[in-house]
């Protein structure tokens, strides 16, 4: 990307020297200028933004550079390359400026305004796993972030992003899409943010000579690489087969069966009737798997009700903070706690003792926006154990801009589960880390790391459980 330094000069002295000068940024020059009085409206700015394929970077001019929570969430969601945060003294001229591009293992680099280079070049990632993602019918910001996140979880590295225009492409959409794409290089990888239909991913896989996924691969993979116990381990080989058996049926979509003898096959036939043979042999497999799992958590279901023991399980969108409160409330890290989506896939539980009476806590696997129903038949044990348990804790991470829209999400998938309203207790994480007010009044709300809230968080769980006012 190159910066005309006068042009980028002729934008920004022109405001009142306390302004904040918010400049959009094409690969050929400023395409909207604005000037807003506040950081409030700075804020509104970026919230109206609409992410488009013209729009590549964005520059923001302030009398102190401008602090962001998260610039790297906001390249993200905004789905821009650069990032320019410009300095300006008192009498509004730049002074300072720095520099955010995606990709860059700096993250941050300051320059002096009128020693900055005037043209940018994205860090070129090395070895396999590049990839471009395609926002195919997708708007929603939040969904942008969550999908870059989740790409990234899965060991891609983002070399470009586009949005189509259509979440699903005819025939000759996905064959001009492919062909294009075949020509362009740096990746090796085409992700779909939405499934674009089966015959149009064939299609494109065909053309462009890359690997072609989707989003659902993506939390696929993840699974695979998270799952460390045996039910895990179990619980991903069947959301992997139950995919991969979709893509072979992309694959060998559109092979023609016909050929000029009598009881000759069509090309590539043999082999795909090989593979689809052995993809039901390893479901079965797992099945069969699965159904000792099953009868193995089974008995143990009969045995802790047998105790008349109550089970807690602690459910909610992925990252919000099940595993961090589980090993608050265990007293010793039993799960391992992580930024990243999916961080415990094995369904854990302790026999926990709580003012002298024992209870068992169970932490779950996080849900997430965009699992098919395949993916979601496969984590059968998981809401088995939901059901069955006496309370459920549904964490809610509210530092998350989009916490009610995910919270949505997971009590409309507990209440298609059949799952009762009264036995869900919604609990707000992380409010060591929230700058506004606090949902609820703050009653519910806690930090994993404050011995107190801990501790009130035992008290009140107690109480719910077994009826009785906890010790002092």
């Amino acid at each position: 990307m190159r910066l005309d330094r006068p042009a980028l000069l002729d934008a920004i002295l022109p405001a009142p020297p306390g302004s904040f000068v918010v400049l959009e940024l094409t690969c050929d020059g400023i395409a909207r200028r604005a000037v807003h009085p506040t950081e409030w409206a700075v804020a509104d700015h970026l919230a109206r933004f609409r992410p488009s394929n013209r729009i590549v970077g964005l520059a923001i001019a302030s009398e102190r550079e401008l602090i962001l929570p998260d610039p790297g969430g906001l390249m993200d969601e905004l789905l821009i390359s650069f990032l320019f945060l410009i300095a300006r003294d008192e009498t509004g001229v730049p002074t300072t400026a720095t520099v955010r591009l995606r990709g860059d293992d700096a993250r941050r680099r300051a320059y002096p305004f009128f020693l900055m280079p005037e043209e940018f070049e994205l860090p070129v990632p090395r070895g396999a796993d590049t990839a471009i993602l395609l926002f195919n019918g997708a708007g929603d910001r939040s969904f942008l972030r969550e999908t870059m996140k989740l790409a990234r979880d899965a060991g891609y590295r983002i070399v470009a992003t586009e949005m189509p225009r259509a979440a699903t492409l005819t025939r000759t959409g996905a064959a001009t899409l492919g062909e294009r794409l075949a020509a362009a290089e740096g990746f090796d990888t085409v992700i779909f943010a939405r499934d674009p239909g089966a015959r149009a991913l064939a299609i494109v896989a065909r053309a462009c000579d890359k690997r072609v996924i989707t989003r659902e691969d993506l939390i696929v993979s993840i699974f695979e690489k998270r799952a460390d116990g045996q039910s895990g381990k179990l619980t991903a080989a069947a959301a992997a087969t139950g995919r991969e058996r979709v893509r072979h049926h992309e694959r060998s979509h559109g092979l023609s069966r016909l050929t000029g003898g009598v009881g000759a096959r069509g090309p590539g036939e043999t082999v795909q009737e090989e593979r689809k043979r052995s993809l039901k042999v390893r479901a079965r497999r797992i099945r069969e798997a699965l159904d000792k799992e099953r009868g193995r958590r089974e008995n143990q279901r009969k045995f802790r009700a047998r105790t008349n023991r109550p089970t807690v399980a602690i459910v909610g969108y992925t990252n919000a903070g099940k595993s961090t409160l589980f090993n608050a409330i265990v007293g010793e890290k039993v799960v391992r706690g992580s930024d990243e989506f999916f961080s415990s896939i094995d369904p854990k539980i302790r026999l926990v003792t709580l003012f002298g009476r024992k209870f068992f806590l169970l932490d779950t696997v996080g849900f997430i926006e965009g699992m098919s129903q395949g993916a979601l038949d496969a984590f059968e044990q998981t809401f088995t154990e939901i059901l069955n348990a006496t309370l459920i804790l549904q964490v809610v991470d509210p530092t998350d801009r989009e916490w009610r829209v995910k919270k949505r999400y997971v009590d409309e998938l507990l209440d298609s589960c059949g799952v009762a309203v009264g036995s869900v207790e919604v609990l707000y994480s992380k409010r060591d880390l929230l700058t506004g007010h606090p949902p609820d009044g703050g009653e519910r709300c806690y930090a994993a790391g404050d011995r107190g809230d801990v501790r009130r968080l035992k008290r009140s769980l107690f109480e719910r459980l077994f009826g009785e006012t906890a010790p002092a």
